[in-house]
């Protein structure tokens, strides 16, 4: 076997950071989403966009769209962003030149996921797989099968996950089928005739989308800790200024770390 075998896929699950303990929530991981939403309820503000993030005197003043098109602004003593930086180093801002350059060198992943809904759960009945992930060395990476619904008459396939460059700015150019047709082909060496299981499909490339423009920030460890450090009444939150990029765990965990600064500013203590 190939030296990236032995090196990386066998080992792949005890990364720090891929461990096999890991749980899942009740209903998905968008259930922690969920629960932060119900409880603040009417402090959320949907649809809007930030349009500058400015200094004022030495608070804050937010300038942003909302949903009916008019501006909008907002002051405040201090502000977390939580921004993505491909998408922050765009905005208009006063931040410092060094904060700028930290948000500027963040790279973020070009990640591709590709799931099809299949008639029968064939992994199950014709190869007795049963959750897990098969590996590829074709730009697909990845094929996921599902840890539930064990027997079920149907079941969804993940049928390509890419985070490598080459292969993730490639599926990122196509169009939606395109992603569908090509995900096929390759997963067809491992499970021939997968096309005709496959009911429907869809695809998500995060390169292409508006407000985020990749997966997760590739490990920088010196912009993670400027920005962790603040910038005046600037704070920055999300798994992008932590050293578990990609997790949850490091968002929340970074929104702890701002929260405390603030904490510390405003107290003296």
């Amino acid at each position: 076997m190939g030296a990236d075998f032995w090196q990386y896929k066998l080992h792949f699950s005890h990364f720090l950071n891929q461990n096999p303990t890991l749980f899942q929530p009740v209903g998905g991981m968008d259930a922690i989403v969920r629960a932060f939403a119900e409880r603040i309820g009417d402090l959320v503000r949907y649809e809007c966009i930030v349009e500058q993030i400015r200094r004022e005197d030495h608070k804050v003043r937010i300038i942003y769209r909302g949903p009916d098109g008019a501006e909008r602004v907002v002051r405040a003593d201090y502000a977390i962003c939580t921004i993505p930086a491909p998408v922050l180093k765009d905005i208009p801002n006063d931040f410092s030149p060094e904060t700028q350059a930290a948000i500027e060198s963040l790279d973020f992943v070009e990640a591709v996921k590709v799931a099809f809904q299949a008639r029968r759960r064939f992994w199950e009945d014709d190869s007795a797989i049963y959750g897990g992930i098969s590996w590829t060395d074709s730009d697909i990476t990845q094929i996921w099968y599902p840890c539930n619904g064990y027997h079920q008459p149907k079941g969804v396939l993940v049928g390509a996950y890419i985070w490598s460059s080459g292969p993730g700015r490639r599926y990122s150019a196509m169009s939606a089928p395109e992603r569908l047709r090509a995900a096929l082909e390759e997963g067809e060496p491992l499970h021939p005739g997968i096309a005709s299981e496959m009911e429907c499909g869809i695809s998500r490339a995060w390169l292409n989308v508006p407000f985020q423009k990749g997966g997760w920030p590739r490990s920088n460890p010196h912009a993670a800790a400027t920005l962790r450090r603040g910038d005046g009444p600037f704070h920055f939150a999300g798994d992008q200024v932590t050293a578990l990029p990609g997790w949850q765990e490091g968002a929340l965990l970074a929104a702890h770390a701002a929260a405390e600064t603030i904490h510390r500013q405003f107290t003296g203590r």
